[in-house]
């Protein structure tokens, strides 16, 4: 649901204005790689669909809430 959320905000602000969960720079300081939270959404989804083992806590709990309310579009 989450990945939705994000696709359909996304569709509303523009891909570009996603923000990061995590992100490379160069010496001088521009942006070399990203991981959009959409990717990381993604990836976890992927990982618990395909029966990867995926251990989250309390940490990667709050995140993913952080990240329901942040993209909430109504």
């Amino acid at each position: 649901m989450l990945r939705e959320r994000i696709e359909v905000w996304a569709d509303e602000n523009g891909f570009k204005n996603l923000g990061n969960q995590s992100e490379r720079r160069n010496k001088d300081g521009e942006v070399v790689w990203r991981r959009s939270h959409w990717e990381y959404v993604d990836d976890m989804h992927n990982a618990l669909y395909n029966d990867d083992e995926y251990w989250h806590d309390e940490k990667t709990l709050k995140e993913l809430n952080r990240l329901w309310i942040k993209y909430n579009i109504y």
